[in-house]
């Protein structure tokens, strides 16, 4: 995660080098107007999830509905051209 924010960090100097300092612009900006930040960043250095039972059951049981709703709305748009009596009436 560090090497990601010097990366990034790095990106933004060599931009400000190439381009000069894209903090003014040519404008007065008063502190608290939009794109103007006071407060200090921290970094997030670590993320941590756990997933017990039940969680993994809920999340299954959500996957088996979605698939149940979408095969019964295919059901349903086929059931409504009625498959058999187009069959038979080809000729």
């Amino acid at each position: 995660m560090q090497t990601q924010v010097d990366s990034q960090q790095a990106q933004e100097d060599a931009l400000n080098e190439n381009l000069g300092k894209r903090e003014n612009m040519g404008f007065d900006r008063k502190p608290g107007m939009p794109g103007e930040s006071t407060a200090e960043t921290q970094t997030i250095t670590q993320v941590s999830a756990a997933a017990d039972w039940m969680v993994v059951l809920q999340l299954l049981g959500i996957g088996v509905l979605l698939t149940v709703a979408a095969s019964a709305v295919g059901l349903i748009c086929v059931a409504r051209f009625e498959p058999l009596e187009i069959l038979v009436n080809r000729d």
